[in-house]
């Protein structure tokens, strides 16, 4: 499906991802606005559980997409929310902007 690459966190991050995905794709990248902003509050509050679950949900919905470190910084957020580190959590929510704010998506027509 997607094909993603760039392992530094200042490189661009291509993802090609067919055509059809585009209005899905933009639903996706502002839930994860959303999510940041999110996050952020809920580490304020120290709400762990509201991370836990916003780290959950990233986790499925980018796999769907091809976005891997997107999904890995889910599970890794689920994980932290799990031991109450607000520490690491900000870590996360730092290289998840990092990722969002490279992210290349790039739309391909399909060939028959």
């Amino acid at each position: 499906m997607g094909s993603s690459s760039g392992s530094n966190a200042s490189a661009p991050v291509i993802v090609e991802l067919p055509e059809d995905y585009r209005e899905l794709v933009a639903i996706y990248l502002e839930t994860r606005a959303a999510n940041l902003k999110a996050l952020e509050q809920a580490l304020g509050a120290a709400d762990f559980q509201a991370i836990e679950r916003i780290g959950h949900n990233l986790r499925g919905s980018s796999a769907s997409f091809g976005f891997n470190a997107a999904g890995d910084i889910g599970l890794a957020l689920q994980q932290a929310a799990g031991r109450a580190d607000a520490t690491e959590v900000r870590t996360l929510v730092h290289r998840l902007r990092d990722y969002l704010d490279h992210l290349d998506v790039r739309y391909v027509t399909a060939q028959s």
